[in-house]
Parts: structure tokens; C-alpha cells; sequence
């Protein structure tokens, strides 16, 4: 299996503590890690930073999913609050502290995508929707509500 893009978080600031590398193969487009494999490991809500390696083939983007630490209450995978890390085929390794981000300690899942590789295409659904979206609830309002805020998707 040859890799695509590779990736390893850590527990501690600057790269220390507990490794956990993943990678997603050349034949494969992304790499799932649920919150039952980060707890299993004792990552869950424990990482703090992350190496994204650079690689010829693609971008390498890793997305760290977090939500309040509520101990009875399970937002489930891949929702809530998001960080976006991505090594665009620089060359070198992209080293990063989650603490810059206000995401110290906060993933609870993660997907690492392997990003243009070929033809991709990247549409906004705020750039399709918002419009519409707009006039639709403006239309439902009554005369005594009113809209002052624009919608946030997550």
C-alpha cells in the first residue's frame, strides 16, 4: 500500500507526548477516525498538535472535529465545531499547535483527506443558497418579525 498523505497528532504541545500517525492510501480518498478510535487510544479530547508530512501526490488536509465536553451527552462523529489544517504540497512538514487555534484538547474525530489529487471541484454552499435561503424566510415572516442575522450552516 503505498501512501498518499500522512499525517500524526500528538498529545502534547510541539509535536511530544503520545504519536498516532494515519494516512490514506494512493487507491483511497480519505481516512475516517471516529471518536471510538480515539478513545480507545486516550486521544479523545486529548490532542493538542499535529504533523501534516508533505506529499507530491496531493494536499494533505486534516480536519479535527470538537464539541463541549459534556460527560452524559454525545454529539456524535464529525460535528460540531471544526479545524481545518491543510499542507498544500509545500515541501516540507506543516507543524502545528492546536492551542493556536482555541482546539487544544477539543477533537473528538477527524477525517484526513487526501485533496487535489485530480480534478476536484469545491462549490460554497453559502455562495448556492444564501439567496434563496433569504428570500424564502423573508417571505414566511410576518410583518412584526424580522430577519437580522444571516444563517450559520454546520
Amino acid at each position: 500500500m503505498s501512501l498518499s498523505v500522512l499525517s500524526a497528532v500528538f498529545t502534547g504541545a510541539n509535536q511530544s507526548g503520545t504519536i498516532r500517525p494515519y494516512g490514506v492510501s494512493g487507491n483511497q480518498r480519505y481516512n475516517r477516525i471516529p471518536n471510538s478510535q480515539l478513545s480507545s487510544l486516550g486521544l479523545s479530547n486529548a490532542l493538542s498538535s499535529a504533523t501534516l508530512y508533505s506529499s507530491s501526490t496531493a494536499h494533505n488536509t486534516l480536519l479535527l472535529f470538537g464539541m463541549p465536553q459534556i460527560p452524559w451527552l454525545s454529539f456524535g462523529d464529525y460535528n460540531g465545531q471544526f479545524l481545518q489544517l491543510t499542507n498544500a504540497s509545500s515541501g516540507a512538514e506543516l507543524d502545528v499547535n492546536l492551542s493556536a487555534y482555541g482546539f487544544d484538547n477539543a477533537p473528538t474525530s477527524a477525517l484526513l483527506v487526501a485533496t487535489r489529487r485530480g480534478t476536484e471541484f469545491r462549490l460554497s454552499f453559502r455562495d448556492l443558497f444564501l439567496s434563496k435561503w433569504n428570500t424564502v424566510i423573508d417571505g414566511k415572516l410576518s410583518s412584526e418579525a424580522k430577519r437580522d442575522v444571516e444563517p450559520v450552516l454546520t
